[in-house]
């Protein structure tokens, strides 16, 4: 049932249950009559108009304001909203669940230096030795605080999910206290408090706008103060904080969430609507050191989020990425971009010569098992410089230099990439040998050229690669390739001529592609990069025949 509930003065407070219109103003004929001079005798009406509220001025002679702003007309009323007419405070609340299910917070300037008080002290309100305890009441009141005090000290430990620690620390809060609203802001980057959590006794269902001191959070973030508030209502040094006036606050405790090297990461604000001196001392005591274990708890969940997303990464990445790279991605030193692009890449094509005659002689578990192997030792050598695997088809490979990480030497690491890719498969073909298995032989094609890069697949299915002219290009020398022959393109060849010795091939007619193609038969490639006078050339062994 919606309802109004007018500030009478004094502290007090009456609840009027609403019908479909309501008449508000100073003369015995309205629905709520209000005493106040300042109000007109038919000042407002609040109306049920289409399943909402709406409120009109009814060309009062002070006005009408809702949430600090004047009323023109009529206007939509909202649970929570805040009224004042000449000097009556009123708060329009429905709880029929057709508002929203989210809470609105809002830091603004408030309250100005009307902080009432400081850091939690030594005081008469603090817990007593047993002996000095005036009365069985009390002492069942503060075993009560200290034992909810406790659980909430022992089920924050345990959870490590954000989204379900902080609501938790807030309803044992609203256990602990009597505050009617609870919000617990976070540090993001760059410092700014962020809501994260919101409470509103009674109000889980319904919106809340919620407007926190500015001035409140500014003192609990520079000193790491606690702050506390008694009756900001009705005291004269609170008469300019429009917010507290809008918001009808009475009582305020404001703590900050401390990390283990002692820097705020957030704060824990309660307040009280309806009870002036609703928190002492000893509450603020009492929060603050629940703070104190709930930083530590958010810290801790915060480092588990990470060490998550750096998993997530790291498996996402350790399968196309060298060990390497991927430690240097999820460090967050290497950039990589999501979004497709165009940008020079090498790429590398290899597959097994004769592959459908060795298939076919070996049973399928065998010929599994031997592809295993093959591609193990494969991928690690992509790995070892640098290379990033794109995709098996078959029993062929693909892999891709310079994308998603940029590298200047994507060319010469390739064809190194591929030198040492033979040299491991005579001594991995020496071992089938000796096991009497039949050997396995590759062709390698390579070329460096523009593709366009990005995550493509469908919805379901998503994965990194390169596609274009070079990718083909690279795919039709590999085909062209003889058994254990490394053929690159002449632009490969010109971006790692420095640290390789190649044959020129006889220009080359590739299916797919119109104009005869210059290729080089590499021949063997230096692992550091010499200057080319002053390169051996001896060391590279005598030139293949073409």
């Amino acid at each position: 049932m919606p309802k109004l509930i007018v500030q009478l003065g004094g502290g007090r407070f009456r609840e009027y249950e609403l019908g479909r219109t309501n008449s508000i103003g100073r003369h015995p004929d309205q629905d709520i009559g209000v005493m106040d001079a300042l109000v007109s005798k038919e000042h407002l009406v609040l109306e049920l108009l289409a399943g909402e509220w709406f409120l009109r001025d009814l060309d009062s002679r002070n006005g009408t304001w809702l949430n600090g702003e004047r009323v023109r007309g009529r206007v939509r009323i909202q649970n929570n909203d805040r009224v004042k007419i000449g000097t009556t405070h009123m708060v329009f609340i429905n709880r029929d669940g057709s508002q929203r299910s989210d809470h609105t917070v809002t830091i603004g300037d408030s309250l100005e230096s009307s902080i009432y008080g400081s850091l939690y002290r030594e005081s008469a309100e603090e817990f007593l030795p047993v002996d000095l305890i005036p009365n069985e009441e009390t002492l069942r009141r503060d075993y009560e605080k200290l034992r909810l005090a406790s659980r909430l000290h022992r089920e924050i430990a345990f959870d490590v999910r954000l989204d379900q620690l902080l609501p938790r620390i807030l309803d044992h809060l609203f256990g602990l206290f009597k505050a009617d609203r609870g919000v617990i802001l976070l540090a993001e980057v760059g410092g700014q408090l962020t809501p994260r959590a919101v409470k509103v006794r009674g109000r889980a269902e319904s919106s809340e706008s919620i407007s926190l001191s500015q001035t409140i959070l500014n003192k609990v973030l520079a000193e790491r103060a606690a702050v506390l508030t008694r009756d900001a209502q009705l005291d004269d040094r609170f008469h300019k904080a429009q917010s507290v006036i809008i918001q009808g606050i009475r009582s305020t405790m404001c703590v900050p969430l401390l990390s283990r090297t002692n820097s705020v990461i957030g704060v824990i604000h309660l307040d009280s609507l309806l009870v002036a001196n609703a928190f002492t001392e000893k509450d603020l005591g009492m929060l603050q050191a629940v703070a104190q274990q709930a930083g530590i708890a958010i810290e801790n969940s915060r480092l588990v989020e990470e060490i998550e997303r750096e998993a997530v990464t790291r498996q996402k990445f350790e399968k196309m990425l060298s060990p390497n790279l991927v430690e240097r991605v999820v460090k967050g030193e290497l950039e990589i971009k999501k979004g497709g692009e165009l940008r020079p890449v090498t790429v590398m094509f290899t597959d097994i010569r004769g592959f459908t005659e060795l298939a076919e002689k070996q049973p399928p578990k065998e010929v599994v098992r031997m592809l295993n192997e093959y591609f193990e030792l494969l991928v690690d050598i992509v790995f070892d410089f640098d290379g990033t695997l794109d995709k098996f088809i078959g029993d062929a490979l693909m892999a891709i230099w310079g994308a998603p990480v940029e590298d200047a030497n994507m060319a010469q690491k390739a064809v190194q990439c591929a030198v040492e890719m033979q040299r491991s498969l005579e001594r991995f073909n020496t071992l089938r040998r000796l096991d009497g298995k039949m050997p396995i032989h590759t062709g390698i094609g390579i070329d460096m050229g523009e593709c366009v890069l990005g995550y493509m697949g469908s919805s379901k299915t998503m994965s990194f690669t390169a596609v274009g002219p070079t990718v083909n290009l690279a795919s039709r020398l590999c085909a062209s390739a003889r058994s254990g022959e490394i053929l690159i393109s002449e632009t490969a060849y010109d971006a790692s001529h420095n640290v390789v010795r190649a044959a020129k091939r006889k220009p080359l007619t590739l299916k797919g592609i119109s104009n005869p193609v210059t290729a080089w038969s590499v021949v063997a490639a230096h692992y550091s990069p010499i200057p080319t006078e002053e390169r051996p050339i001896d060391d590279f062994g005598p030139l293949p025949e073409t």
